[in-house]
């Protein structure tokens, strides 16, 4: 799994830019509970909104 800071070398900026860029593209805020530390964490949150919005909650 790809780690954000290790293996991608973002920074606490890039960080926040993604959380930006993800939140205006796909409504969902994947920081919203804490940090993420990979792109699986990411993927996994965003795969959790789209079943809520196409299940209706």
């Amino acid at each position: 799994m790809l780690r954000l800071r290790e293996d991608l070398d973002f920074a606490s900026l890039d960080l926040a830019e993604l959380t930006v860029r993800i939140e205006e593209k796909f409504g969902v805020d994947v920081f919203a509970d804490g940090l993420v530390h990979t792109v699986g964490e990411i993927a996994a949150k965003l795969e959790k909104a789209a079943k809520q919005t196409t299940d209706g909650g």
